[in-house]
This record gives C-alpha cells, sequence and structure tokens, in this order.
C-alpha cells in the first residue's frame, strides 16, 4: 500500500520510506501509519525543525524524492519486535537513515520508553519562559483553517473513544485557568440562547411536568401517611402548603416544617390545653 491509499485509514503497524536519490531507507512504526508519516513532514519542514539524519536528508533532497510503503500491517501485539525484525532485515541502521536498532532499544538515540528528568524539565522550562509569539506569527496561527478533508479525518479518528470524567485534579486546573476572565455579552446572550432553546423543547416540558406529577404523588402519600389532606402547594420544600386534618382544621406547614414537626399543630395545641 502506497501514502496516497492512507488517507482517512487508521493502519497500525510497520512502514519504510525509501530515498530515490541514493536508495538508502528508514524503518518505523506507528499506531497510526497515515497520521506518523504527516509528523515526519512536519518534523523535517515545519517552524522548528528537526535534525535528524532521516529529516535532514529530507530537506536536502526535497520531498518529491520519498517513497512511502507499508511493510507489514499489525493490528495487534508488539510493534517493537517487528520493527527490530525489519530494521536488521533491510539493514537500516548504519546503512539507512535509523539511529537505532529499532523498537527503542536501550544505548542508543531516541527518547522511546524515557522520561526527562526534572533537572533537564526545569532547563527546558526555563529556556522558552518569557517568550513571547511575535504579532505575525498569532496572526498567521489564528488565520490557519483546517480542510474539510483535515476535519473528516479527526472525526473518524475520534470515533468510537469514550472520555470519561475528569479528575479533581483536571477540573481544578480548568478553573484555575478560567478564573478572572469575563464573559462577554454576546457569550452571555448565546448561553441564555441555549439554555431557552433547551427549556422550551416538547421533551424537556414533558419531562419536567412529568417529575412535578411524581413529586405531587409523593407529597399527597406523605401527607395521607400523617392523617392530613393537601389542599395546595408550591413546588417546593420550604413553601407553605395549606392543609387540613381529620377535625376539620386549616393550616400551613411547609414539607420541611412537616417532617420535622408532623402532625395539626391547633390538635396538638388544644391537647396540651
Amino acid at each position: 500500500m502506497k501514502y496516497n491509499e492512507l488517507r482517512g485509514s487508521r493502519i497500525r503497524g510497520i512502514y519504510k520510506v525509501t530515498n530515490s536519490t541514493d536508495g538508502k531507507s528508514y524503518i518505523g512504526q506507528a499506531e497510526n501509519l497515515h497520521k506518523r508519516w504527516l509528523t515526519h513532514w512536519r518534523s523535517a519542514f515545519g517552524a522548528k525543525p528537526e535534525n535528524t539524519l532521516l529529516y535532514i536528508a529530507m530537506r536536502e533532497c526535497g520531498p518529491e524524492a520519498w517513497e512511502f510503503e507499508i511493510l507489514e500491517e499489525i493490528p495487534k501485539g508488539n510493534l517493537d519486535k517487528r520493527e527490530i525484525y525489519w530494521v536488521a532485515k533491510f539493514g537500516t541502521f548504519g546503512k539507512g537513515y535509523n539511529q537505532t536498532p529499532g523498537g527503542g532499544t536501550p544505548g542508543h538515540l531516541g527518547m522511546l520508553g524515557k522520561n526527562h528528568s526534572q533537572e533537564t524539565k526545569q532547563k527546558i522550562s526555563a529556556k522558552h519562559k518569557g517568550k513571547t509569539l511575535s504579532p505575525e506569527h498569532i496572526a498567521r496561527l489564528r488565520g490557519q483553517k483546517r480542510s474539510e478533508e483535515a476535519k473528516q479525518e479527526m472525526s473518524q479518528a475520534k470515533i468510537g473513544k469514550k472520555r470519561g470524567p475528569r479528575s479533581p485534579e483536571h477540573t481544578a486546573k480548568i478553573a484555575l485557568a478560567l478564573k478572572g476572565r469575563a464573559r462577554t455579552n454576546e457569550f452571555k446572550e448565546k448561553q441564555r440562547l441555549k439554555t431557552l432553546e433547551i427549556r422550551q423543547s416538547p421533551e424537556k416540558i414533558i419531562e419536567f411536568n412529568e417529575a412535578l406529577d411524581d413529586f405531587r404523588t409523593l407529597v399527597q402519600d406523605f401527607c395521607a401517611s400523617l392523617g392530613l389532606v393537601l389542599i395546595s402547594y408550591y413546588e417546593s420544600c420550604h413553601s407553605p402548603m395549606r392543609l387540613v386534618c381529620s377535625e376539620d382544621h386549616e393550616f400551613e406547614k411547609s414539607l420541611t416544617q412537616l417532617r420535622s414537626h408532623p402532625g395539626c399543630p391547633v390538635c396538638k395545641k388544644m391537647k396540651k390545653g
């Protein structure tokens, strides 16, 4: 399979990139071969090009000199072992553009399977601290628009993936990032219209009315268990309800008060008297 047949696919496996100028090759592995090849192009010709053997050769020989092919599709299983096998088979470590025997082999170049130390992380952070993007760079980033093809590929890549609930740490980070930001009137109006649209949808109205009916039934049953008849009430636990006891005494109590002090206050006073 060639690269132009990869668009929109999510093939997992081993690939080979060959330089038609000198015949040298590079063997690699990827969970998504299409995305991996695009990453190679960005690393070679992007705003911050990398200087590995492959990317230097890509810049020197130009885009037209490279051929991409899939050596093996591996839906499941260990990619490292198969990458090591193919690198050895073609001899691309030493005679090609691979800088390791494959599979993130320890003792060779590459960060696969490794982590930066805290000291290295602090150095990287200090190096980038205080840097600001130029107005031209910001304008260029804002002006970028994804093609319909790119949008479709992103959509396909997310199909079947489930996003779990945010962790408390993640939620706290989002809250901290949004703290102090003032919402524009335009944003507020959009939110208001969105909420209004949801509340006025037929499904929501039916759901709300059903919930009210269930609540009313529960309140009536609770009052009946105390020997009381419900005359009227508001859809709130703290609003006063008009009730009548078995002795025809009419009084008002909220549902919360009735749960704390059940029964008719008039009858209780008469008993005490």
